[in-house]
């Protein structure tokens, strides 16, 4: 199997070595090293010391992670002076070692040159899966990583191979090395085809005697090299559900030696519901997030008052090291009451436009947004901003303008156009089907079956992204995050056969279709909304026959648990479901038709629900329907 890029850790500290062979003029001997301080390469002394002739082998050449042609000769080697530290083994006259001899078959190149990386040693291996990367002279020159297994043989201090034929000629002096705790680190030296020299402790105290009688060491001088420092933002106050580059959480890093920072590091250690996503993805708690420069990792703020503790570092490729913040950041969600869902209102006679925000005291404050002609009418609701504050977005039945209004952080809203779109286009739902903290619009033509997303670009504008045809027997019942990954799905409903289907984000601006099965036609979905607190979205079912209620809540496993709340007068209609309390929790918002009358359904952590009383509005009045 080919290796990684040899100008990347660790492949770039592994060196392949070539000599002039003394017996067959013209030709030359290879072998392979591994680089384990500023200027030290480690490999096997039956490269740097001939062992049938009993000497020492010269004119040595150096090329670190080359990667071209055989024989290397030429551009690509270190200009570099040095000196080679080795264990004399075998017997004149013969190229063969005993696995005793085997054991003691390592070397040390010390040189004026000065890498840039290197690997760490570990002594003693038990033995397990390992990696051995070199140059095999069938290679023809080209660097070759493979991964196998090797056991501690229990006599000699050496590492046996699992697989015939693991190592070839060419690898000799090639480490075996592993990823030993976040380091890459030299476990074993080849010695044949057979086994391989076990670094053991004596060995390694060898080595450093070695490399400090040349005047070196295995570690950087501290006068050439200063460890970068990271430090981490403080007291980040997030609204609920906003979303934040996880970069912004580490306020600086210092790296004053120009050291190779390939990743940077996140961990959500707990004690709060926030949590990461990695490209739409959501992520565990206390487990460390390895981020590339590719990858898009978000910190999403809580459902519910409290805090997180938030880990931050970078990986550092040039000493082969993870390095820590000094302190943890934490990331305050809201409070009750802040950030909790608004009820929409409309007047369908005057046009009036009311919304009641929550109090944080379990009650509503009122605000009149004024008054809108009625051939607008209220098509959705979303963060389309990602600042946590959900916007109203507005749709002209007779010229098919597109209209938001922003809220702008007063109480009102600014108003902003989007255009004119052809009426068979119709708003049906919004989401955050990206996991970017922004909700995108979701689009159905009723002529053709179309399904196109407008997703915002950032800039205060949208980007268009066409979802494909769906037959006009699928209708789109709702969004949500019913699989906990921080991306929303699509809820489907076959109105003919009752199939209900989830489109779920995939995290690369498409969708993964999974089937829930078919629901008699009485039942109709409802809403959506995360009743439990969980950061999962369940699904509300109404019977419009006999007027019962059912809950499927995500299982965590990509299924639902079915919860029947009970039986409700038919009179009395789902109008919204939202975390009206700011708890973290959505609460069922009732309306009766005949009355007026208004009632919240909130869950009281149990798994039920607790009822309150929202007084009586006059019908004319009527809620947006929301969730």
């Amino acid at each position: 199997m080919a290796a990684a890029p040899t100008s990347t850790f660790p492949q770039n500290c592994v060196v392949l070595i070539e000599s002039p062979d003394p017996t067959n003029p013209g030709y030359y001997l290879q072998g392979s090293g591994v680089v384990i301080g500023p200027h030290t390469i480690l490999t096997a002394s039956h490269v740097v010391y001939d062992i049938a002739e009993q000497a020492a082998t010269r004119n040595t050449q150096l090329y670190p992670g080359w990667s071209g042609a055989n024989p290397a000769l030429g551009a690509g080697y270190i200009s570099t002076t040095y000196t080679d530290h080795f264990n004399q083994i075998g017997v004149y006259g013969s190229t063969d070692l005993t696995k005793a001899q085997s054991a003691l078959d390592y070397a040390v190149i010390n040189t004026s040159y000065t890498f840039s990386s290197w690997m760490g040693v570990l002594t003693d291996y038990a033995g397990g899966e390992v990696h051995l990367t070199g140059y095999p002279a069938k290679a023809n020159g080209k660097q070759v990583d493979q991964v196998g297994s090797v056991t501690a043989d229990l006599r000699y201090s050496v590492l046996d191979y699992a697989e015939s034929g693991f190592s070839s000629p060419g690898d000799s002096g090639g480490p075996l090395w592993l990823d030993a705790n976040g380091s890459d680190d030299v476990a074993g030296i080849v010695s044949t085809t057979g086994y391989a020299c076990q670094l053991t402790a004596a060995d390694l105290s060898q080595i450093e005697s070695w490399v400090n009688e040349d005047g070196y060491s295995l570690e950087s001088p501290s006068t050439t090299h200063t460890a970068p420092v990271v430090t981490a933002a403080s007291n980040v106050s997030l609204a609920e559900g906003q979303a934040i580059a996880a970069s912004s959480l580490i306020a600086s890093i210092s790296n004053p030696s120009g050291d190779d920072i390939t990743e940077t590091l996140y961990e959500d250690a707990g004690g709060g519901s926030g949590y990461f996503t990695v490209d739409g993805v959501r992520q565990a708690d206390s487990v460390w997030i390895h981020a590339n420069p590719s990858q898009n990792v978000q910190y999403v703020g809580g459902s519910s008052s409290g805090s997180d503790t938030l880990n931050v570092g970078i990986y550092d490729a040039t000493t082969d090291s993870a390095i820590y913040a000094s302190s943890a950041i934490i990331a305050s969600t809201t409070g009750p009451g802040q950030g909790a869902a608004g009820v929409l209102w409309r007047n369908s006679s005057t046009g009036g436009v009311e919304l009641w925000s929550p109090n944080g005291s379990g009650g509503f404050a009122y605000h009149d947004l004024g008054t809108v002609d009625s051939s607008w009418q209220i098509a959705a609701t979303g963060d389309f901003a990602g600042n946590s504050e959900d916007g109203i977005l507005w749709r002209n039945t007779a010229t098919g303008g597109v209209e938001l209004w922003n809220q702008n952080g007063s109480a009102g809203f600014t108003y902003d156009s989007l255009g004119i779109v052809n009426p068979s286009w119709e708003i049906q739902e919004t989401g955050d089907f990206t996991g970017s903290g922004a909700d995108s619009i979701l689009w159905r033509n009723t002529a053709t079956g179309g399904v196109e997303l407008w997703n915002p670009d950032g800039s205060g504008g949208f980007a268009y992204e066409s979802l494909g045809v769906v037959n006009s027997n699928w209708r789109i019942e709702g969004t949500g995050d019913f699989t906990w990954t921080g991306a929303d799905s699509i809820l489907w409903r076959n109105a003919s056969t009752g199939g209900v289907e989830l489109w779920n984000s995939n995290g690369a601006a498409g969708f993964t279709y999974q089937s829930l099965g078919a629901v008699k036609s009485s039942w109709q979905i409802a809403g959506s909304g995360d009743f439990t607190g969980s950061g999962e979205d369940g699904i509300l079912w109404r019977n419009a026959s006999t007027g019962g209620v059912e809950l499927w809540n995500p299982n965590g496993a990509g299924g639902f648990t079915y919860q029947s709340p009970g039986v409700v007068n038919p009179s009395w209609q789902i109008a919204a479901t939202g975390d009206f309390a700011g708890g973290g929790a959505d609460s069922i918002l009732w309306r009766n038709a005949s009355t007026g009358a208004a009632e919240l359904w909130n869950p009281d952590g149990a798994g039920g629900f607790a009822y309150e009383s929202l007084g009586v509005v006059n019908p004319t009045w009527q809620i947006f329907k929301q969730g």
